[in-house]
C-alpha cells in the first residue's frame, strides 16, 4: 500500500465523509456512535473557525482515505487578550491502519503546515480534546516521543446531555426575549465579557453572525440565526445570552449499536418517558437528534440568569424533534453547580494545549484561568 499525506481540497469531500462514517466512537460498551458529515465534510469544519486546513492520508492505489486531521485557527481570549490560537481536531484513522506509522506521519504533516503558515493564519499553540476512555490515544500522544508535539493537560471538559422538554423552575427578576437585529451589539458585548474572564473562549464580532434572512450565509455560524438567541435582560440591560444550535443539517450522530445495559435503559425509557413528554431514544442505525447549547455568556456567573436561560432553552425544544441539548463546560467552571436539578447525562474529555518544538515558552505564559470551549465549535 502506497500512501501519502497532503492538503485536502473540495474534491476530497466524498472520501472524507466516508472516512468519518467508517470511524466509530465507543463509550465503555454502552453504545457505539458514527459521525456523519452530510452533505459536505467542509460544512461541519467551517463552524470551527474562519481558517481551516485538512490533512488527508490517501492510498494512492485505491484513492481511499486512510486518515485525516484538521488544523483551524481563530481569535480566542487568552490571558484576557485576543490572540490567534489553533485547534487540532477531527483526527481519524481507519481501524486497520492504527498500528502503522500513519499517526506519526500525520503529525509530521501537521508540523509542516504549522511551520509554513502565513502570519495571519499562524498560531503558537493549539487546543485539542481527547475523549476519556480513549486510552490508546492518550498513551501515545502524551508519551513525549520526539516526533510528536508536547501535549499539556490543562483541565477536564464535561459534555452534559440535557434531556429536552424538561421544565426546571428558576428565579430571575427580568425578562428573556429572542435575539433581534437591535440586540446584536449587546449580544456580542455580553459574549466577549464572558470571554475575557475565561481561557480560550472565542472572540466574536458582529459580522460573525447571520443577522437577517436576506444576508448571505455566514458559514462560521451555519444553521444559527440571531433570532435563535435567548437574551436575558433586566434594568441593567443584557446580562446573559444562550442559543440552541441545530447542526443536524450538516453534522449527524448515528446510533450504531446499543450495549446490553443501554438496551435495558432504552426499553424502560421508550415505555415510560414519552408519557411524561419526553422523546423516544432512536433505534439502532438512526440519527440521534441533538442540539448544542452554544453562545453561553452570563454576567458575573449569575445563577438565576444562567438557570432561567437554560430552562427556557430546553423547554422550547419540545416541538423541534430534539432529544438532547448538549452543553459543554470545563469541570471546574463556576457554572457547573447551577446544573443541579436538570435531568442529564455526561461524558468527559481531557483538554490539552499542544506545543510544537519552539513553542514551549509560549505555553509557560498561560495563566490558570478556567478553560472555555464552545461545544458547538469543536
Amino acid at each position: 500500500m502506497t500512501h501519502v499525506f497532503r492538503l485536502a481540497t473540495k474534491d476530497d469531500d466524498q472520501i472524507l465523509r466516508r472516512l468519518f462514517y467508517d470511524s466509530q466512537m465507543n463509550d465503555g460498551g454502552l453504545f457505539s456512535l458514527r459521525y456523519s458529515r452530510e452533505p459536505s465534510f467542509f460544512h461541519g469544519l467551517e463552524v470551527e473557525g474562519p481558517f481551516q486546513q485538512t490533512g488527508i492520508c490517501v492510498d494512492e492505489d485505491s484513492g481511499k482515505a486512510l486518515a485525516c486531521f484538521t488544523r483551524t485557527v481563530r481569535k480566542l481570549w487568552v490571558n484576557g487578550k485576543v490572540t490567534n490560537f489553533g485547534y487540532i481536531a477531527n483526527c481519524r484513522i481507519l481501524p486497520e491502519c492504527r498500528n502503522s506509522t500513519i499517526l506519526f506521519k500525520g503529525y509530521s504533516a501537521l508540523k509542516k503546515l504549522h511551520d509554513e503558515a502565513l502570519a495571519e493564519h499562524s498560531a503558537d499553540l493549539y487546543l485539542s480534546t481527547i475523549l476519556e476512555g480513549n486510552e490508546e490515544a492518550l498513551e501515545i500522544l502524551t508519551s513525549g516521543r520526539a516526533s510528536l508535539p508536547a501535549y499539556h493537560h490543562v483541565g477536564n471538559y464535561i459534555s452534559h446531555a440535557l434531556v429536552a422538554n424538561q421544565d426546571v423552575k428558576c428565579d430571575f427578576d427580568g425578562e428573556i426575549v429572542n435575539g433581534c437585529l437591535e440586540l446584536v451589539d449587546d449580544i456580542v458585548s455580553c459574549l466577549n465579557r464572558l470571554g475575557e474572564r475565561r481561557q480560550f473562549a472565542p472572540y466574536f464580532e458582529k459580522s460573525d453572525f447571520n443577522l437577517t434572512s436576506e444576508n448571505p450565509l455566514n458559514s462560521l455560524t451555519r444553521g444559527l440565526s440571531i433570532s435563535d438567541f435567548l437574551v436575558a435582560r433586566n434594568e441593567k440591560g443584557v446580562v446573559g445570552v444562550m442559543a440552541p444550535w441545530n447542526q443536524m443539517s450538516f453534522k449527524q450522530l448515528k446510533v450504531e449499536r446499543y450495549g446490553f445495559l443501554m438496551k435495558c435503559v432504552k426499553a424502560f425509557w421508550n415505555t415510560v418517558m414519552p408519557s411524561l413528554g419526553y422523546g423516544l431514544l432512536p433505534a439502532q442505525g438512526h440519527d440521534l437528534p441533538i442540539f448544542f447549547v452554544s453562545m453561553v455568556a452570563v454576567d458575573n456567573e449569575n445563577k438565576d440568569v444562567f438557570r432561567a436561560l437554560l430552562s427556557r432553552l430546553v423547554r422550547n425544544l419540545k416541538d423541534k424533534g430534539c432529544l438532547f441539548a448538549i452543553l459543554g463546560l470545563a469541570e471546574n467552571d463556576p457554572l457547573v453547580p447551577y446544573l443541579a436539578g436538570f435531568l442529564k447525562l455526561g461524558y468527559k474529555s481531557r483538554i490539552f494545549v499542544v506545543a510544537h518544538k519552539g513553542s514551549e515558552e509560549r505555553y509557560e505564559t498561560l495563566d490558570s484561568t478556567v478553560p472555555w470551549l464552545d461545544v458547538a465549535m469543536i
